[in-house]
């Protein structure tokens, strides 16, 4: 092999192992994916469709048909799918044809922000815009967009330059000069990946770094593995001993450190699944009551650590402790089709 292709060849093993800042962008099926990753370990997503409303979303859109008996309307803000707005109580409402009257009608024209994306079958809710300046968008055709909401390209972008040795890749030349074009100019760590013998996704090993995530079952080194399920209410995450073996000698010691171990993996999955609301974590029951409180507070110590937003409340007397989280994007899971069919295969 030429020097020129084992410097090379040295340059990807690094690559492959560093705990620096690795950012993978892109874009396939009418959507931007972003995976940010630590020792080819997922830390976090952000998947952003092109085509379809984004959270933030401001559009100048048109009333289609109101639903009176709920104090409801369906809007034409310029997507595919009609969005949902609910009028009930609501004081800040503004249309560009009229004085509102406390009463929507077919055919008004106002300005709404893109609160929540669809789901299960339900449209993409918006609240009015006041915010916008009425003059703005008086002579302007509904429907049509004000300001965009679509900031995952730039939020990749900045995370990278914010960090030192962080680099970001991706293997399509359209996305990396808006990258670059956001950038001001080139940058040594915006980087266009054209290696044909391997590709970006095998290089990370992206797909195992994504099942690890989607996965119901995780296993943790020391032989224990964790169980996800979700309910409507709430996320459950079951402790198992499975092949971890107890030691006999100091049973309260050893079963404390299999949980925490077990801490700091469902840390980590709470963060890069983007699980939120309550999380009930089953714990393998201790006898010392001194283990609960120091296992919460590690967990705690954990949550914090990566930033999760988490708090963890109590262990009841069963053993499960009892977290909650505030609601921040889309879990990962709601984009299995997506990740099977363009980053899976």
């Amino acid at each position: 092999m030429i020097p020129a292709l084992i410097e090379k060849e040295k340059q990807l093993k690094e690559e492959m192992k560093t705990e620096s800042l690795r950012v993978l962008a892109f874009r396939t099926d009418g959507r931007l994916a972003f995976f940010y990753l630590r020792n080819k370990r997922l830390m976090c997503f952000d998947i952003e469709d092109e085509a379809g409303p984004a959270v933030g979303d401001i559009c100048l859109a048109r009333v289609s048909n109101t639903l009176p008996d709920i104090g409801a309307a369906y809007l034409d803000a310029g997507y595919k799918d009609k969005v949902f707005l609910d009028i009930k109580n609501r004081k800040n409402i503004i249309l560009a044809d009229r004085e509102y009257d406390g009463k929507l009608r077919p055919g008004d024209v106002l300005a709404v922000k893109v609160r929540a994306l669809p789901k299960a079958g339900k449209k993409a809710r918006v609240i009015p815009a006041p915010e916008i300046e009425k003059d703005s968008y008086i002579h302007k055709n509904a429907p049509c967009m004000l300001r965009s909401g679509r900031k995952a390209l730039e939020k990749s972008i900045r995370n990278v330059l914010e960090e030192t040795d962080a680099r970001w890749y991706t293997e399509d030349q359209t996305l990396y000069e808006e990258a670059v074009k956001l950038t001001g100019g080139k940058n040594d760590r915006i980087l266009l990946y054209d290696d044909e013998r391997i590709s970006l996704k095998t290089l990370f090993d992206l797909r195992n770094a994504v099942k690890r995530v989607l996965s119901r079952k995780v296993n943790l080194p020391c032989g224990g593995e964790l169980v996800f399920d979700e309910t409507e209410a709430m996320n459950v995450v079951d402790v198992n001993s499975a092949s971890f073996v107890n030691d006999k000698g100091d049973p309260e010691a050893s079963l404390l450190k299999l949980n925490k171990e077990a801490a700091t993996e469902t840390a980590y999955q709470i963060l890069c699944r983007g699980i939120s609301g309550i999380i009930l974590i089953d714990f393998v029951n201790m006898k010392d009551a001194e283990s609960e409180t120091i296992l919460l507070a590690f967990l705690q110590e954990e949550l914090d650590r990566l930033g999760t937003r988490a708090v963890a409340e109590d262990i009841t007397k069963l053993g499960i402790a009892e977290v909650s989280r505030p609601r921040s994007g889309r879990k990962f899971s709601e984009f299995r089709t997506f990740l099977d069919s363009n980053i899976l295969i």
